[in-house]
């Protein structure tokens, strides 16, 4: 309607008088992604996406190039558009046709819904896994040059669905039907934790179902930039088991991993939990907060399915009036608060 000589006009307010016209040109409401597509032209992520799409279509009918697919995709995704049919109506917006270099008015329009979701569903697996090292070398190279040591950090979270996805199932942990993904971060000496990876997964997958080939391929990519680098894995209790530990050892990954309550361990942090339970009792009443009673302590453990005993580090407090005891395995020196904080 930039030609449209329609004007609309509407009661004054405060004594000034209000009109609608359509005679402003080609407006958007995603003029950020002007910035996002700078960015991504000094990291080169589309590009080295893009080189990792083998393209097996008939290229004298080709109107899109896989490039123009690839942006046109990741950055309706960065403004929040995540499902492809938004794109019928995109694919016409200015600010998204420059981003993906081409001019507003005279260009034609990007590619629909149907051209994307055939690239979505040609893809094999060798290409989604050489998208995903792409991705992982962009966040790899942001961490500082003097990168010594680094910290993986692993957990699932739900995706919760609303209708009839592939592959969405029940989770009874969250309660709904889901996608349960496995992301992957790791951080730095600079402090900041960076999203590496991301595992798309049913809802009701095991919480470890793909890590180990997530952990392989990230510990690949960090150590080609930092072949002495140290390596510590840190999850919750849900990958603490045996299979896990025996991943790390053998690859030199140290680990810092929550364990599940269980008997022995209640009964190893016995010592520990007297004396939380005798200082609250003492001092519960009398200023002390819950989160000051806080005690650590360590002993050895051997689960039934691990072939030596290892260091377990022990936090109880007293919340609510109740003893809170948490655990975590780890091959990690130092004090016990020092290893669990």
């Amino acid at each position: 309607m930039m030609d449209s000589q329609i004007q609309l006009s509407f009661p004054s307010v405060a004594g000034k008088e209000v009109l609608a016209r359509f005679d402003g040109g080609d407006l958007t409401s995603d003029a950020g992604l002007l910035l996002v597509a700078a960015a991504d032209r000094k990291i080169g992520l589309t590009n080295a996406l893009a080189r990792s799409v083998g393209d097996r279509r008939e290229q004298a009918k080709v109107r899109h190039t896989v490039l123009e697919m690839v942006r046109e995709r990741v950055f309706a995704i960065a403004c929040g558009y995540e499902d492809a049919n938004d794109l019928d109506t995109l694919r016409a917006d200015p600010a998204l046709k420059l981003a993906c270099e081409r001019r507003p008015q005279r260009d034609p329009q990007l590619a629909s819904q149907p051209t994307l979701s055939r690239l979505e569903n040609r893809l094999r697996p060798r290409e989604l896994l050489a998208m995903g090292k792409t991705v992982a070398e962009r966040v790899v190279a942001q961490l500082p040059k003097a990168t010594e040591c680094v910290v993986l950090d692993v957990d699932a979270t739900d995706d919760p669905c609303h209708g009839q996805q592939q592959f969405e199932c029940f989770n009874g942990h969250y309660d709904a039907h889901c996608y349960l993904p496995l992301l992957l971060y790791v951080t730095g000496p600079d402090r900041k934790q960076r999203l590496m990876a991301s595992l798309l997964r049913p809802g009701n997958a095991n919480y470890r179902a793909g890590l180990f080939g997530l952990l392989h391929r990230a510990i690949r990519v960090l150590r080609a930039r930092f072949p002495q680098l140290r390596i510590i894995l840190r999850a919750d209790a849900g990958f603490g088991y045996h299979d896990v530990l025996a991943f790390c050892e053998p690859h030199d990954v140290r680990y810092v991993l929550g364990l599940t309550s269980n008997p022995s361990l209640s009964v190893l942090s016995t010592p520990v939990q007297m004396r939380a339970a005798v200082r609250h009792g003492k001092y519960g009443f009398d200023g002390w907060s819950g989160e000051e009673c806080r005690l650590f302590d360590e002993f050895k453990y051997k689960a039934g399915t691990w072939p030596h005993a290892r260091r377990v580090v022990a936090k109880v407090e007293v919340t609510q009036g109740k003893l809170n005891p948490r655990y975590v395995v780890t091959d990690l020196g130092g004090a016990p608060e020092e290893v669990y904080d």
